[in-house]
C-alpha cells in the first residue's frame, strides 16, 4: 500500500495554486495556514472568501482540511506553527509523504516554509508556476501604477526586521526542551545552578544520564555536573543560544536561544 500524501500550505489571496498542486499529487490531507479575521482592515474581509473556497474545494475532492489560523506575515509565528505540524505528523507514525507548497502565501510563509523543509530530513517542498494570470495587463497598470509610475501593491511598510537563521545541525530535540526548561525556571525566579535545573529535569522524567560508579570515591553528584556541561552548556553556548556573565559567573539564554524555544517541539495540539 502507497504512502498518503500530506500538505503543507497558506491561503492569502489564491485559491488555484493550493487547490491543483494538492489535487496532483492526490493529497490525503491538507494543512492550511490562514490569516485570522480578526482585523479592521478592510483588506482582511476578503480573506474568509478565499479561506472558504480552498477548503471546499479541497474537500471536494476528497480531502482532509485542517485550517490553521495564524498570523501568516509573521516569519517566527509561521516558522513555529509549520514546524509544529511537521512534528504532529511525524509523531503520529502514519510513515506519510509530507510535503511543504512554498507557491503560494505570504512572503514571510514562503521563506519559513522553506526553512522548515530543510531543517526536518524528509520533508519535501514544491512549487508550481503560473501559467496564465487572472489580472490583464491594463488591471495592473491601473492597481499598481500612480502618477504613471510604478508603485506595486503596497502603499506604505513598517521598518524591516531581521529575521533569525537556523542551522539543521541545531535541532536536538532534547538539548532545546531542556534550555525551554531552565528559561521557565529563569522566568518563574528560580535558581538556574546546574545542580538546580538538573534536579527539576529528574522531577519532570527529562533527566536520563545515569552515572557509573567505578569506585568507592567517585562523587557521582560530580559526574552529574560535568556531564550537564558538557552536553548542555556548552552546546547552547557553542549555538549562540547562551552566554556567560564574566562578573558574576552566571549563565543567560539569549535572544537567539529564545528564539529556539519558543519556536521548535512546542507541544500543543494541532
Amino acid at each position: 500500500m502507497s504512502n498518503r500524501t500530506v500538505i503543507i500550505a497558506c491561503v492569502a489571496y489564491d485559491v488555484l495554486k493550493i487547490t491543483e498542486p494538492a489535487r496532483f499529487y492526490s493529497a490525503s490531507k491538507v494543512h492550511i495556514l490562514h490569516q485570522p479575521v480578526d482585523s479592521e482592515d478592510d483588506r482582511e474581509l476578503l480573506y474568509p472568501d478565499f479561506i472558504n473556497e480552498v477548503g471546499h474545494r479541497l474537500e471536494d475532492y476528497g480531502m482532509e482540511v485542517v485550517m490553521h489560523p495564524v498570523a501568516i506575515a509573521d516569519y517566527l509565528e509561521v516558522l513555529r506553527e509549520v514546524n509544529h505540524i511537521i512534528q504532529c505528523e511525524e509523531d503520529s507514525n502514519n510513515n506519510d509523504d509530507l510535503m511543504i507548497n512554498i507557491s503560494a502565501g505570504t512572503n514571510e510563509y514562503v521563506a519559513a516554509a522553506a526553512i522548515a523543509s530543510v531543517l526536518n530530513e524528509g520533508v519535501k517542498m514544491f512549487a508550481s508556476k503560473t501559467c496564465t494570470y487572472k489580472v490583464p495587463v491594463e488591471g495592473y497598470r491601473k492597481s499598481y501604477y500612480e502618477d504613471g509610475r510604478p508603485v506595486g501593491i503596497v502603499a506604505s511598510v513598517h521598518d524591516p526586521r531581521m529575521i533569525p537563521v537556523f542551522k539543521a545541525r541545531l535541532l536536538d530535540e532534547d538539548s532545546i526542551r531542556c534550555l525551554r526548561e531552565m528559561d521557565k525556571m529563569h522566568t518563574e525566579g528560580k535558581s538556574t545552578s546546574s545542580k538546580k535545573v538538573i534536579a527539576h529535569l529528574k522531577d519532570i522524567g527529562m533527566w536520563s544520564y545515569v552515572p557509573v560508579c567505578s569506585s568507592k570515591r567517585d562523587n557521582l553528584d560530580q559526574k552529574e555536573l560535568m556531564f550537564f556541561q558538557r552536553h548542555y552548556i556548552e552546546k547552547w553556548i557553542d549555538n549562540g543560544w547562551m552566554v556567560k556573565d564574566d562578573l558574576s559567573g552566571k549563565n543567560a539564554i539569549t535572544e537567539r536561544g529564545r528564539n529556539v524555544v519558543n519556536t521548535f517541539f512546542i507541544d500543543k495540539s494541532i
